[in-house]
């Protein structure tokens, strides 16, 4: 018999890598009085990640209010322990107050129970207390969090639907060679505005002036998306993909493509595109996990100014904290050369974005993202381990 003991908190990826590794037999969750509302997510992102058997037969221990009380905490669990001895007890002192944790050290400091923590600088490596060593994974792989479990242990009301995982059978890797092609023209595109999709028709003006400034690019969209195409124009666009495609969700289907494609060599799980938030009116558009972190990423095409992109990462801030995690990442993507002074990123705004933790990648990094589609070295230390400005 294998027990897993954990302090139910409201970070949940230390308590969903522990139980990922050892797989008990037995899990408890040790919680106090003010943490119960968090059982529910956690159980929901132990079922998003296949253990429904572990989600439903869990087991509390209820500390009550006294987090800031060592004995409450080593007596209840060292009672735990007493009944039943025989068992391989693993305890996870991630979470829970000071007390709490030093109230589980002392209840098990005399046992052979595994005492186990993960530090919050690194999420993928999880280490003995008692031998200082690294635990390695089996196989020597580090299980990677997808996108549904990571966010169910943070936000209960966002449940990303199956149909926004990156798929490549979907409409929008189809067509990844075109988002691509454009990508690679990047600045000429770069007064697309961003949000279309909205009313059969032609395209919004911009978009048209985009056009007819690079008219082979144009015919060549046209052609693989099946487009009319006259005179240098587009014709009417049914409402839909193909509306959004051409205004604005070329580059999120070029980054979401371009990070699935790599996804092994950037230890990279699921990547979901275009993701639906409760409570918010916009989309995400690329989301996904890396060691252990959440990465959320958003795409303008448009030709917005530096004060807006203020506003941009202002909201992309807000998003990414409420899905919790003191790790998550953001990056801005824009087509905008109103970001840049003397063909550098505007140092106020190069400045907000940096105190954010987040980065801003101009039409410059897009294009050469493009022309180095196939180098993962490439997408990594551009788009993921860019150095601060």
């Amino acid at each position: 018999m294998r027990v897993l003991v954990c302090f139910l908190t409201g970070h949940g990826v230390p308590n969903l890598l522990s139980v990922h590794l050892y797989k008990p037999d037995r899990l408890v969750l040790a919680m106090t009085t003010d943490m119960a509302g968090r059982l529910e997510p956690f159980r929901e992102a132990l079922r998003r990640g296949g253990l429904d058997a572990l989600a439903g037969a869990g087991e509390q221990v209820d500390l009550g209010v006294s987090q800031n009380s060592a004995n409450v905490t080593r007596d209840k669990l060292r009672a735990l322990w007493e009944a039943e001895r025989g068992a391989e007890w693993i305890v996870n002192l991630n979470g829970g107050t000071k007390p709490m944790g030093v109230g589980a050290y002392q209840a098990f400091a005399d046992t052979n129970a595994a005492l186990v923590y993960i530090d919050a600088g690194a999420p993928e490596v999880l280490v003995d207390l008692c031998t200082d060593q690294v635990i390695p994974w089996p196989d020597g792989e580090p299980y990677r969090l997808t996108v549904p479990e990571f966010v169910a242990a943070y936000d209960p009301c966002f449940i990303p639907p199956s149909g926004t995982a990156w798929s490549e059978t979907s409409w929008w890797a189809d067509k990844w060679e075109v988002a691509r092609t454009i990508a690679l023209r990047c600045p000429t595109w770069n007064l697309l505005p961003s949000g279309g999709g909205g009313a059969d028709g032609p395209p919004s003006c911009e978009a048209q002036e985009a056009f007819c400034r690079d008219p082979e690019l144009a015919e060549y969209v046209a052609c693989e998306i099946e487009l009319r195409f006259s005179a240098g124009k587009l014709m009417q666009i049914p409402r839909g993909k193909k509306k959004q495609f051409v205004e604005s969700v070329w580059l999120e289907a070029f980054v979401a493509g371009l990070l699935h494609r790599h996804r092994l060599a950037l230890e990279i799980g699921d990547v979901h595109m275009r993701t639906p938030q409760a409570g918010v009116q916009d989309e995400m558009d690329v989301l996904f996990v890396r060691r252990n972190a959440l990465w959320v990423i958003e795409c303008k095409t448009g030709g917005a100014t530096s004060g807006a992109h203020h506003g941009f990462l202002g909201k992309l801030y807000n998003r990414s904290r409420r899905l919790g995690a003191l790790l998550n990442q953001t990056r801005l993507v824009t087509t905008s050369d109103k970001v840049l002074e003397d063909g550098s990123l505007n140092r106020e705004l190069a400045a907000r974005a940096d105190a954010d933790r987040s980065r801003i990648l101009t039409h410059h990094d897009i294009r050469s993202l493009a022309e180095n589609a196939g180098d993962a070295d490439c997408v990594r230390t551009t788009l993921l381990e860019r150095p601060a400005p």
